[in-house]
């Protein structure tokens, strides 16, 4: 290890440390939010197009209310099929 580096490695306290790992989470936080931002940006005409499906096929009668006991026994049947457990 060259000697400088050497020197700064052992001058820096734990605060210097702790410091540098709060830093490296808060970037590594920011980047990930930005990535997030960007991925739901680019999904939003996407997002738009299928509300305007749902909407229209709505409209044209072809859509039914949800009935979550329906949606829970059928959930139930195909776990059953696939040999899973029947609990949700």
């Amino acid at each position: 290890m060259p000697r400088r580096v050497e020197r700064m490695h052992n001058e820096l306290s734990i605060g210097d440390v702790l410091t540098a790992e709060y830093l490296a989470l808060t970037v590594a936080d920011a980047a990930d939010e930005a990535h997030w931002d960007m991925q739901f940006a680019k999904s939003q005409r996407f997002l738009e197009q299928l509300a305007d499906e749902a909407a229209r096929e709505r409209s044209l009668g072809r859509t039914e209310d949800l009935d979550p006991t329906r949606w829970r026994s059928r959930a139930l049947v195909r776990r059953q099929h696939a040999g899973q457990s029947p609990t949700l």
